[in-house]
């Protein structure tokens, strides 16, 4: 009795795990230098388009790429890829190679202290949280400009965290 269960129970956790870096392509290109330059380049080309539509996009927030993009399928999917794949979004950030690039001219000797590296993963649901408030009380959804700004802000953040912290 106890061996048909430990049987099920393994048939049931190998049905369950799928290990992506089984597959010799994907590992290759995990392993390769191009992971995750191709990700950021094509984060960071959306991200600027996202900009340059939210100012100089039609106002009609439901036929401007920016908050189209933005709001109705970035956002939502966001805490979703948090779910499915962790903290790998964070290599595709489109903020992350203009920070990186301050970081290398700047260079900075400060590392963030051990309260921003035990509760960061508090303070970026804190700020998802934030974010959605704010984006609910000032109605950034229905506004292409106001959108624009937000993210232009949002870098503006992530450039001067550069100026100040190291990696």
């Amino acid at each position: 009795m106890k061996t048909q269960t430990r049987e099920r129970e393994a048939v049931a956790t190998t049905a369950l795990q799928w290990d992506l870096l089984s597959s010799n392509l994907l590992r290759r290109f995990l392993a390769s230098r191009y992971y995750p330059r191709v990700f950021q380049a094509v984060s960071v080309v959306i991200f600027a388009l996202v900009v340059y539509f939210a100012f100089s996009g039609t106002i009609l927030p439901g036929r401007n790429f920016a908050t189209v993009g933005t709001w109705t399928i970035w956002w939502p999917l966001l805490p979703l890829s948090l779910v499915l794949v962790g903290r790998a979004w964070c290599t595709v950030c489109p903020l992350l190679p203009p920070m990186g690039l301050v970081e290398r001219v700047a260079k900075p000797a400060l590392t963030p202290g051990l309260f921003l590296r035990r509760y960061s993963i508090w303070i970026m649901g804190l700020s998802f949280f934030l974010l959605t408030l704010v984006e609910r009380i000032w109605g950034f959804t229905i506004s292409p400009r106001a959108t624009g700004l937000l993210v232009v802000v949002l870098l503006g953040l992530g450039v001067l965290m550069a100026l100040r912290y190291r990696g």
